[in-house]
């Protein structure tokens, strides 16, 4: 079953995000006031794996992967989709050589209901011996590693040796 949403109508394909796009994290000031509608929604065959900052996608095994579907106003669509594509190092010239790949793809969005929408995908290449983040939820991983981060910062009272006059 295939849903129609405004970004549909408009030849704009919505988008899907997984990671430091979604609301709370780092990157979700880009979007800025270009949303028309956010919400959650599911990429029903990846894996997610944890890069440091980031996670990187990678499609098949079946696993679902947790995001958010995010549909923008016509009138942003185009810096968006420009911006989006410097952030994850996407060339729509040369894809072969980008980072990440932007593929349209089937995303559900509620039982029995679809859309397509754009999805950053990474590669194999990049994610050799790199921890897959259980579950395929970015923002359930990292807010589960919290306590680790902060205990770690809580020592530190500089990331510079001492001066020589101390």
């Amino acid at each position: 079953m295939n849903s129609t949403s405004p970004a549909s109508a408009t030849n704009h394909l919505p988008f899907f995000v997984y990671g430091t796009l979604l609301p709370g994290q780092p990157n979700a000031h880009l979007w800025g006031s270009a949303v028309s509608h956010m919400h959650p929604a599911t990429l029903p065959n990846g894996r997610l794996f944890d890069m440091g900052s980031f996670p990187m996608l990678l499609m098949g095994n079946g696993r679902p992967v947790t995001g958010m579907l995010v549909e923008v106003i016509p009138e942003m669509y185009d810096p968006i989709i420009r911006s989006l594509d410097a952030l994850e190092k996407y060339d729509p010239a040369q894809p072969q050589k980008s980072v990440y790949r932007r593929i349209p793809q089937p995303i559900q969005t509620a039982p029995k209901q679809q859309t397509v929408a754009w999805v950053y995908v990474g590669s194999e290449v990049y994610v050799a011996g790199k921890p897959e983040i259980p579950g395929g939820d970015w923002s359930t991983y990292v807010a589960s590693r919290l306590p680790d981060v902060q205990n770690w910062w809580h020592g530190f009272t500089s990331l510079f040796p001492p001066s020589p006059t101390e």
